[in-house]
């Protein structure tokens, strides 16, 4: 029977996740430090369906709502979010369990949160067990509340390298595993192990109750810069610039948009996704169809049949884009337009004619 490892040869490391936990190949020292650097080099590409459903979460979760802050969080080292995570290796990694790109977990993120809010010097009520700290973070036990905020697991952005790797060298490995006594005399033992690169840029959530996420949010951004997430955060790793997303971001107002547009009927999508065209750009076609021409414009796949052929939802459509841009109203004024000439006042009476023929309840 072929190892797990055999299976994968000609696409190592596709997805990070198996690849670091389940398909490692035997463990000594230098099969195992190019299994991680073959997952470095995987991680240079976005694993397959991480970017649509990235899209997704960020269309369902744009800025905008008062119960929502969203930070634009950017690595200035590496990050190494579980290391305690069980491997076939001594290090783990933190890693979304379907896509395998490394996240920041929210309970990583409100803990660093707790850690900053404790060293400040704010009074009791902020300090572990006052009235704010317990809002803010929640109590435990049979009489414990949930906390007024929540920060959710921070996924990286799609489009930059992921993994970097990094390693440790402990002089004294017998020292370490209990056998006698550190020696000045003993080498370094080098230990690879995997960390999530500079330079990744994350997308935290911050969401509860109004009157706290805006300084959870902020609490939360100073915490990143100053104190770091993950593993040696003495030694500077995990630190983060942030810079806070508002509805406005062109990134968030289009996720917003997608988002909205996906809540809509077919009918309502069109409508709008045609709409935006322009009122002169559609009224030709329209016209064109009406009167039993051929639609050559921006609407020639909608209706490429006479009125009477057309499906009710291709109908529907063409009735929202006349009620929205009023055209048998400007028929009708074209019609009772004195100084218009007689050839178009036919022509508006035609079509007024069409319409109502087509759509009686708007006539």
């Amino acid at each position: 029977m072929p190892l797990a490892q055999d299976l994968i040869e000609k696409n190592t490391c596709s997805n990070p996740g198996l690849a670091l936990t389940k398909l490692a190949p035997p463990l000594t020292a230098r099969d195992w430090s190019l299994h991680l650097k073959g997952i470095v080099d995987a991680g240079a590409r976005t694993p397959s369906g991480y970017d649509r459903a990235f899209d997704r979460l960020r269309a369902r979760t744009a800025a905008g709502p008062a119960y929502r802050r969203v930070l634009l969080v950017t690595s200035l080292a590496p990050v190494i979010c579980g290391m305690g995570e069980r491997t076939p290796g001594e290090n783990g990694l933190t890693l979304h369990p379907v896509y395998g790109v490394p996240i920041l977990p929210g309970t990583s993120l409100k803990g660093i949160l707790r850690a900053w809010v404790l060293s400040q010097t704010w009074g009791a009520d902020w300090q572990d067990g006052g009235v704010h700290f317990r809002a803010l973070f929640g109590q435990g036990g049979h009489d414990g509340a949930a906390a007024v905020v929540d920060i959710l697991d921070a996924l990286p952005i799609p489009g930059t390298a992921m993994f970097t790797l990094d390693v440790l060298t402990p002089h004294h490995a017998d020292y370490y595993q209990g056998n006698g006594a550190p020696l000045g005399w003993e080498g370094p033992k080098p230990v690879p192990f995997l960390a999530a690169a500079k330079g990744v840029r994350y997308r935290v959530l911050v969401e509860g109750d109004p009157a706290w996420v805006a300084k959870a949010a902020e609490w939360l951004a100073l915490a990143l810069a100053e104190r770091g997430v993950g593993a040696k955060s003495r030694a500077g790793y995990g630190r983060f610039a942030c810079e806070p997303l508002a509805a406005d971001h062109p990134d968030e107002r289009n996720a917003a948009e997608r988002n909205a547009t996906a809540r809509l009927t077919r009918v309502a999508r069109v409508s709008a996704e045609l709409a935006r065209l322009g009122k002169d750009a559609l009224s030709g076609d329209i016209e064109k169809w009406l009167r039993g021409e051929p639609v050559t414009g921006p609407m020639h796949e909608l209706l490429p049949v006479a009125p009477e052929a057309t499906t009710k939802e291709n109908l529907d459509v063409v009735r929202a884009i006349g009620a929205r841009f009023e055209l048998r109203e400007a028929w009708l004024n074209r019609l009772k337009n004195k100084k218009a000439d007689e050839r178009k006042k036919a022509r508006a009476r035609e079509l007024i004619e069409a319409w109502d023929k087509l759509f009686p309840a708007t006539g």
